[in-house]
């Protein structure tokens, strides 16, 4: 936690500071924030949002529209991920209509920015940044949460207390420290002690432990896949026979290695959740294990005698160098030979198809952490994975690209869920990614301490401190 505003990509935060226009319950269904209403005007071009009146920030500071405006501006100047897709190709400009109206317009139909850009656009207060200036603001950022930082320090700790002057029902927890601990051996550690009351990122394979030992658990899916992604540009590689990626599937023994590997936490692997539109239960991606299966598939291919195959993986992650030797002993029993490369920074992994494509001079499998399932909007989860148009996939599909373009331009829920069920049903017959697990974030806390969901989206988990009962 380098800083706590909310604009700043390695700001660090709590839930229940800030909030943004929009948000999600606990069903994952999108729910007014700061925002009344919302509608599409001139065909989908413009998106209108009524503001709530009679809002104020902790600092007392009344919230309208040019909070909005103001907040949109940092946003864009930090160039934060979640604001990528704000280009002068798909954002014209923020309108304030009146102190409580505004409009987003937009030069094509943007289905992307409600679900994804609008709920984690978090605002801040105009009018108390223009009292501090930009180094008071730095220090401490006022939002319209129930909670408010009282005190925090760099790489440390953040104190949070309730806010008074906040409009909603009032928390149980009054107040409460955050505290910085990024390995997750040393959070176990501080649980174990009573250093803590609740961690957040609990090593998967100490969650069993801690149960027996009486501590409570909490589990909220993330919108990752950890999968193996195949370089199918290249026509000549052996994997690019479909028969090929089907007895790799097949080959590794996911049950198995879930429970050896990750304490048999994360669940398994899936092209969307069942609560996506667009979903389809008869699309499995992650096939049980079966080695006459997969041998049998290689002896179709004409691969009976195996073959060489790279494989890139994300040596960053606390799984990564483990996973990686159990897909290569996995595949070994198909006479895959597997020559393993680690990566030791995410940005390593943030490249064009061209930086992929060459990573070692020749087609390369990667294996990391996709984002598809459990996104407020699935059509993010195929733009990411699936889109020659983005520029970061090594799969290439013509049908796929054109249903992907459709949905981005569909407004309709009806008619943009049929798409992407379409754009899914080809995916998972060609297999582009052979999907292992879908992570979890799991909290552990003490006896005293329950986790009751409340709220939904990318943001939220175990540690916002609404969802939260202490006895």
């Amino acid at each position: 936690m380098a800083s706590v505003d909310p604009t700043d990509f390695s700001g660090g935060a709590p839930p229940c500071i800030f909030e943004a226009l929009v948000g999600f319950d606990k069903n994952e269904k999108m729910v007014g924030a700061l925002a009344d209403s919302w509608q599409f005007l001139d065909d989908g071009k413009t998106l209108e949002f009524k503001l709530k009146k009679d809002i104020v920030f902790s600092s007392g500071d009344p919230f309208t529209a040019a909070d909005v405006e103001f907040s949109l501006a940092r946003h864009l100047k930090k160039d934060m991920p979640i604001m990528a897709q704000l280009t002068k190709d798909t954002f014209d400009k923020l309108e304030i209509v009146d102190p409580y109206t505004i409009r987003f317009h937009f030069p094509k139909v943007n289905v992307q920015f409600l679900p994804q850009t609008a709920p984690n656009m978090f605002i801040v207060s105009k009018a108390a940044y223009d009292k501090v200036g930009d180094a008071g603001y730095l220090k401490a950022p006022v939002g319209t949460g129930p909670y408010k930082i009282t005190d925090w320090k760099e790489g440390q700790y953040i104190d949070v207390a309730y806010n008074e002057k906040y409009r909603g029902a009032k928390p149980q927890v009054q107040s409460a420290k955050f505290l910085a601990a990024p390995d997750g051996a040393t959070r176990v550690a501080m649980l174990k002690a009573g250093e803590v009351d609740m961690i957040t990122q609990t090593p998967w394979t100490n969650v069993a432990d801690l149960q027996a030992k009486g501590f409570n658990r909490a589990d909220v899916p993330q919108p990752h896949d950890i999968a193996l992604q195949f370089d199918l540009l290249d026509k000549s590689v052996p994997w690019y026979d479909v028969k090929v990626r089907q007895a790799i599937n097949y080959a590794i023994d996911k049950d198995a290695l879930n429970k050896k590997l990750f304490g048999g936490v994360p669940q398994e692997g899936v092209w969307l959740e069942s609560w996506e539109l667009g979903y389809d239960p008869s699309l499995k991606p992650a096939y049980p294990y079966d080695l006459a299966k997969a041998k049998q598939l290689m002896k179709d291919a004409g691969k009976a005698d195996g073959f060489t195959m790279p494989i890139v993986y994300a040596s960053f992650m606390e799984w990564g160098a483990d996973l990686a030797d159990y897909v290569s002993n996995a595949l070994a029993q198909i006479n895959i030979k597997v020559q393993l490369t680690g990566l030791s920074t995410f940005p390593e992994f943030m490249g064009t198809v061209e930086d992929l494509h060459k990573l070692k001079g020749k087609p390369v499998v990667l294996l990391f952490d996709y984002g598809w399932p459990g996104n407020p909007e699935p059509v993010i989860n195929l733009t990411n994975g699936f889109w020659m148009g983005k520029g970061n996939t090594l799969y290439d599909n013509k049908d796929v690209s054109a249903l992907i373009e459709q949905g981005l331009q569909t407004v309709d829920n009806t008619a943009r869920g049929k798409l992407i069920s379409q754009a899914y049903t080809i995916i998972n017959n060609d297999l582009p990614f052979v999907p292992i697990c879908l992570e979890v974030a799991t909290a552990m806390m003490k006896s005293n301490i329950t986790y009751t969901k409340s709220s939904g989206g990318m943001n939220t988990g175990p540690a916002n401190l609404n969802d939260l009962t202490v006895k």
